[in-house]
């Protein structure tokens, strides 16, 4: 009667798949003693609920993401080939006159560096922005991932942002440069 203390004990798990045999277990004859009530029981259907909705969330957000990144992939290789469709009489002419295929191919590879290099700053700068905006929010998301770390997300935004914004600039470098290529290389072949 004099303890402070709540009578009851939270477990926690990290994969909520292993609630059911974290129950299992406080039901065993180990336990029987010292566990009165494990409230599992009570809510194991709606935890059930929300595990299998997480997953279908989880699926579906995936196929998102794919149809996505396809369909970006279209648009960049459609757009890169309307450039260089309208620039087809010009690419004909330099030809004509004996360019080789890297004085073709050299203001479309400029162009390419330089639509990388706005993509990456502004790609970063929108994560720095939404992650310094919601920074309360995130260390609530992340924690689980992070635990028994006592380092910030902005401090480790602060610190890796360069090297966020060098992996998109590579990444959107080679994109751009694969695609030109590919569409580029009808126009190299007269």
């Amino acid at each position: 009667e004099s303890n402070p203390l709540p009578r009851s004990l939270q477990i926690k798990t990290y994969e909520s798949e292993s609630l059911e045999s974290v129950a299992q277990l406080l039901k065993s004859p180990n336990y029987s003693d010292k566990v009165r009530r494990v409230s599992y029981e009570d809510n194991k259907q709606f935890i059930q609920d929300l595990i299998s909705r997480n997953k279908v969330i989880v699926k579906n957000g995936l196929v998102s993401s794919v149809t996505f990144v396809i369909i970006s992939l279209i648009v960049i290789i459609n757009t890169i080939r309307i450039i260089i469709l309208s620039r087809k009489d010009e690419i004909k002419i330099i030809k004509l006159v004996g360019a080789s295929d890297l004085f073709v191919k050299t203001p479309f590879f400029v162009e390419a560096i330089i639509s990388a290099l706005l993509a990456a700053a502004f790609s970063t700068l929108f994560l720095y922005i939404s992650f310094s905006t919601n920074i309360q929010i995130i260390p609530l998301f992340v924690s689980q991932y992070f635990s028994g770390i006592d380092v910030s997300i902005e401090d480790i935004m602060k610190s890796y942002i360069w090297l966020i914004f060098i992996f998109q600039f590579v990444f959107a470098l080679s994109l751009i440069f694969t695609t030109t290529l590919f569409s580029i290389r009808k126009y190299l072949k007269n």
